[in-house]
This record gives C-alpha cells, structure tokens and sequence, in this order.
C-alpha cells in the first residue's frame, strides 16, 4: 500500500535517482523483496539509484 506524503523535495531529485527521462510525473518506491529503489513514470518503469535513496 503507498501512501502519498506531502513533503518539500530536493530540487533535481530525479536527478540524483539518475532518472533519465523529463516526464510530468515519476514516482519513487522501495521494493522491499529485491532492496531496490524503483520508478514509475506510467511509460517506463526500471530501477534507480539505490545509493541515493539510501
């Protein structure tokens, strides 16, 4: 279940992700079961920089 948060983010988050796609909207989740971070952006969907999250 994802809740949504309203939290100020970082400018150029995506960035620091190494999100390589200017899309309107992405979001980023923990996979709990393969300890990655993911992204979403409705079109593409693949892994992101864990490090970062972290």
């Amino acid at each position: 279940m994802m809740k949504k948060l309203k939290l100020p983010l970082y400018p150029y988050l995506e960035s620091i992700f190494g999100y390589p796609v200017d899309a309107p909207q992405v979001v980023f989740y923990w996979e709990p079961e393969n300890e990655k971070l993911m992204h979403d952006d409705g079109l593409e969907g693949s892994t992101a920089n864990a490090r970062a999250y972290l």
